[in-house]
């Protein structure tokens, strides 16, 4: 008895084989890559309705209702005064 190697040789049906699962790995890829693009597309990246609120109140101003008293050191929209009362802040 000899002790020959055994080196397989590609047949056609290997070959055939081997690109049956080449295509369907490129397939399954190529889905993958559809299924991100679509996800990544469709997801809107928006501010919560809490960020507008602050956004608002930000290009708003403080305009807010104001009480000017006295005479003093305080600048009261362009006034000197002893006491300004706006809002919930007490200069």
């Amino acid at each position: 008895m000899t002790s020959e190697l055994y080196i397989p040789t590609f047949t056609s049906k290997t070959k055939v084989m081997k690109k049956r699962v080449s295509a369907v790995v490129i397939v399954l890829v190529c889905l993958g890559g559809v299924a991100c693009i679509k996800t990544l597309s469709t997801s809107s990246v928006g501010l919560p309705q809490l960020a507008f609120d602050n956004i608002e109140a930000l290009a708003s101003g403080e305009s807010s209702a104001y009480r000017c008293y006295g005479i003093g050191d305080v600048d009261c929209h362009g006034d000197k005064v002893d006491k300004m009362y706006s809002g919930y802040s007490l200069k």
